[in-house]
């Protein structure tokens, strides 16, 4: 008998990720920009490592909306950290994230709720451009802390929860999540939960979402739909994304967004304090009744020569800024680019 599983954020960002975009049956790839030659197909030999800081904001980056709780703040320690790492193992490549977060709640006036075992590592193996980015398998490991209510009273108000899952991908996706020994009465067990016909369309694996926009000409249009499965519910999700610059009342053509780090940049060892990009802005939003914006992820666009073609792929469309609006809008996490080691 199959079982619904806990609708559960998997990382504290507000909302799981989940997927979908306008009208296509696929993905419109146009190259691997991870790659030195970004039109090739395959899987190519890489290895590559980017580290993000991680802190809390109000604000987001060109955007004027703040979101702030009184009766509950979160506070980011500056050890926080987002590292993603891709690599490929012979015709496949290996995805891994891992979100490390240290902190406290502050709440009912000041009261702090201190949390540093926050910790959500995913690893997804993949098949190349020519397979559209083909999930094979995904691996969660989480431990979290979330709070249960918009305006905490007490430490009794704060969930730790943990727990590990497995999606693995075939004619069927086949979904398995357990509990932590310490969760079993907080996250319920269930059933290995099966997805028929989950690629019947466009699709993204949860953990790519993120990572597949780098295969994306940002150059011309880049409105995507497409299906996800969310782990903690065990069910097909969709996402609407859309240019960042579109969502203002006063653009509606897609826009480069100039974005200068105001923090120490390392790239192979080399730093460099006064970094700029230019970006395009990708906003991804659940659709549906309730649905709300839940990232905004701003990638790095190619270096072109004064003809306007590409001088060396130098950026890769790595991301350079990543929101995601934080639970109970206590305001947006911010993941910014910190260091890149390639081999």
């Amino acid at each position: 008998m199959k079982k619904k599983l806990l609708k559960l954020s998997i990382l504290p960002i507000a909302a799981a990720l989940l997927v979908g975009c306008f009208g296509t049956t696929e993905m419109n790839f146009s190259g691997a920009y991870w790659n030195e030659n970004p039109l090739s197909g395959g899987v190519s030999a890489i290895d590559e490592r980017i580290e993000y800081n991680v802190s809390s904001v109000s604000k987001g980056e060109f955007s004027s909306s703040e979101m702030v709780n009184e009766g509950l703040q979160l506070v980011v320690e500056p050890s926080s950290s987002y590292v993603t790492e891709l690599k490929n193992d012979g015709a496949e490549y290996v995805y891994s994230t891992t979100l490390d977060l240290k902190g406290k709640y502050v709440y009912d006036g000041g009261k702090e709720y201190v949390f540093d075992d926050y910790k959500t590592e995913i690893t997804t193996r993949f098949k190349g451009l020519d397979d559209g980015l083909s999930p094979i398998k995904t691996e969660i490991k989480a431990r979290n802390v979330l709070p249960l209510s918009y305006e905490p009273k007490s430490e009794e108000n704060f969930l730790t929860y943990g727990f590990t899952a497995t999606i693995e991908y075939g004619e069927k996706a086949v979904v398995k999540i357990v509990p932590d020994e310490d969760s079993k009465d907080r996250l319920p067990f269930a059933d290995t939960v099966e997805i028929s016909k989950y690629d019947s369309g466009a699709f993204l694996d949860d953990n790519l979402m993120i990572f597949a926009f780098r295969a994306m000409n940002f150059g011309s249009s880049y409105s995507q739909t497409f299906k996800t499965i969310d782990v903690m519910s065990g069910s097909l999700k969709e996402v609407s994304c859309v240019n960042v610059a579109s969502l203002s009342a006063t653009q509606t053509e897609q826009k480069v967004l100039p974005v200068r780090l105001d923090w120490a940049y390392v790239e192979n060892g080399a730093p460099d304090n006064a970094k700029s990009f230019d970006t395009y802005g990708v906003c991804l939003k659940t659709l549906g009744t309730y649905g709300k914006n839940f990232r905004y992820v701003y990638y790095a666009v190619n270096e072109k020569d004064a003809d306007g073609k590409d001088v060396n792929n130098a950026t890769r469309h790595r991301p350079i800024l990543i929101y995601a609006p934080q639970i109970y809008n206590t305001g947006y996490f911010r993941f910014a680019i910190k260091e890149v080691k390639t081999n």
